[in-house]
């Protein structure tokens, strides 16, 4: 089985949360939807590609509590422990033309360095599902196999001007997922009806088919 390894100072390594699977950071809304309305309509509870999504690879966490305050001026920021070395900034022109242009851009820093077997790259992605969180990560795809260094994660600050926002240590900042480097090539062509229409007249009969005969369990440990 295939691992994918965390590395942090030594000092550090009692000192701050530890990389976790996302299976141990769902939020708490998502465990109180229920699993069917009261019309017995199934909710994203019974949805396996969202909660797949969701539970898929480990949580990057914040070492520290931090507090940011948007005013008209700037996005001031006030950060428990490590300082500069958790928060710093993007100038925005480094994304001049994108439609988030204009957006504070946020640069979290963590201890964590990510190795992973060779052939390996890990995707960085912000946390699956969840739009609470006033800080949208900037997705990437980092070659973790021979990239051996502290990766920085530019964050796009979606807060209203005069919020206030604390985040605190333990709260989720990326989503990391292993993923193997494989060449690929694509094609186009009709589609095949009968091997369709059999899948919709099955999903007729039983609308947990996919979960039933298609899904499998993934294991992140």
């Amino acid at each position: 089985m295939p691992q994918i390894e965390f590395h942090c100072p030594p000092q550090l390594l009692d000192m701050i949360p530890h990389p976790a699977p996302a299976s141990r950071h769902l939020p708490d809304w998502m465990r109180a939807v229920p699993t069917h309305l009261p019309d017995q309509t199934p909710t994203v509870k019974n949805c396996m590609p969202f909660l797949e999504a969701m539970n898929a690879g480990y949580v990057i966490a914040l070492p520290t509590d931090i507090t940011f305050v948007l005013e008209a001026d700037r996005l001031r920021v006030d950060v428990a422990e490590f300082g500069a070395q958790v928060v710093g900034f993007h100038n925005g022109d480094q994304v001049l033309g994108a439609p988030y242009g204009g957006t504070p851009i946020v640069k979290f820093h963590t201890p964590w360095v990510i190795r992973t077997p060779a052939g390996y790259s890990t995707l960085v992605l912000p946390p699956v599902n969840r739009l609470e969180i006033p800080f949208l990560p900037l997705t990437g795809l980092v070659e973790t196999d021979t990239y051996y260094r502290q990766i920085a994660y530019p964050t796009l600050c979606t807060m209203r001007l005069g919020q206030t926002v604390k985040l605190a240590r333990g709260t989720p900042l990326v989503q990391v997922v292993p993923v193997l480097r494989e060449a690929w090539t694509s094609s186009v062509g009709a589609m095949d009806v009968e091997a369709n229409k059999a899948q919709e007249a099955m999903w007729e009969g039983n609308r947990h088919m996919y979960r039933e005969e298609h899904w499998e369990k993934k294991s992140f440990r």
